[in-house]
């Protein structure tokens, strides 16, 4: 245990203070700093200003008797303060009617032959609060986070949209309650489809709140502009001006044009794929750097390609990729590919599940680093 103590004593009797101070100055491995009062008013006046971590309590004060003064002390005291009753008076069912109360311990004068027992009571009162306090902090964390994960998925797609010889589906799996990855489906200018999959450097609650910035931005900018290069140009500046250059930002945008069955895209440091029929593969370079390094990055799409029966365009984060089997080894992006290529014959649905089932096995007993985004649009 670190740190100093620090102890308020109510107590009206001298000889009984003494006791305490000299038992408190003698333990070794814990510092304590005694405040001594002798009146409950002067001690609620304390507590009103300064944070005391032990209450040592007589309940026999000049103006208060009993567990009024237990109680009275409960009201103002910090969650965090340990209350320990030390009482002269030997009432057996006092003891367990002041630990219903709040008190951390009980203890009768009359009973202490030593200061050992004394500060051992204080310090396993203390210590109990400190956890109490520390489980009160993990809950409240973690109600935060359920909050911000509902939000979260509130914001990704609900289902792909329907399009006549377009089989669409996508997923996102964080790692940890919220994540930095996101895909979306965006409607564009001339009818076209935005597709896009985005993944802000690490994962957590903070890059979750960049990743509701940069969505936002990027449907907005999306709707007056069929080029994914302009697009992600504009999109960089809004990171740019949002973010430090440590929380940037990769993303891949297609634009998907289904009554001319073709499509352009740019990469902010996100590539692609398109797979043929015959299990080819094209791959789809990012036309620059991630979001939110500079200011001033222009990006270029990639022309325009058309798109034929029997083709698979995948997107995914790193997180597949990427992720680690107990050995260490990583997936790799070829043994994505290669389980694209095995089941390219299945629905989008299909594919996309059954990759990232493969990825967590890949990764069992271990449970995948990063998050995880795929989204796969086969062309029928």
């Amino acid at each position: 245990m670190n740190g100093q103590i620090v102890v308020l004593l109510l107590e009206d009797n001298p000889s009984d203070a003494e006791f305490v101070r000299i038992a408190l100055a003698e333990n070794n491995g814990v510092s304590f700093r005694l405040t001594v009062v002798n009146r409950l008013a002067d001690a609620v006046v304390l507590l009103h200003r300064t944070k005391v971590d032990v209450v040592l309590l007589d309940l026999g004060l000049p103006d208060s008797q009993g567990l009024a003064t237990l109680q009275r002390v409960y009201q103002v005291c910090e969650l965090d303060t340990a209350i320990v009753v030390l009482t002269g008076n030997e009432d057996e069912e006092l003891g367990p009617q002041t630990l219903q109360l709040g008190a951390q311990d009980y203890l009768n004068k009359k009973h202490i032959t030593n200061g050992g027992a004394l500060t051992r009571s204080m310090r396993y009162g203390y210590e109990r609060k400190q956890r109490e306090q520390m489980e009160r902090q993990f809950a409240q964390a973690q109600r935060s986070f359920e909050a911000a994960r509902a939000i979260q998925q509130y914001l990704l797609p609900k289902r792909a949209p329907l399009l006549p010889g377009f089989d669409i589906f996508g997923t996102c799996q964080p790692a940890d309650a919220t994540g930095g990855d996101f895909f979306d489906y965006i409607p564009m200018a001339n009818g076209c489809l935005g597709i896009t999959v985005a993944d802000v450097a690490s994962h957590g609650f903070g890059p979750a709140l960049i990743m509701a910035g940069t969505r936002r931005a990027l449907r907005t900018l999306a709707k007056t502009n069929v080029d994914p290069g302009s697009v992600l140009t504009l999109v960089n500046e809004a990171v740019c001006e949002d973010t430090d250059p440590e929380r940037f930002v990769t993303m891949f945008l297609a634009s998907l044009d289904p009554a001319g069955r073709q499509f352009s895209y740019a990469g902010a440091g996100h590539n692609a794929h398109l797979l043929d029929a015959d299990g080819r593969v094209t791959h789809l370079a990012a036309s620059g750097i991630p979001l939110g390094l500079l200011e001033d990055c222009v990006y270029v799409s990639g022309g325009c390609l058309p798109l034929e029966r029997g083709q698979i365009l995948l997107l995914m984060s790193d997180g597949i990729q990427e992720a680690q089997a107990s050995d260490g080894s990583q997936f790799g992006m070829q043994t994505a590919l290669d389980y694209i290529r095995e089941f390219r014959t299945h629905c989008a649905q299909a594919i996309v599940e059954g990759l990232i089932s493969t990825v967590r096995q890949f990764c069992h007993p271990a449970k995948p680093l990063d998050d995880m985004t795929v989204v796969v649009v086969k062309i029928g």
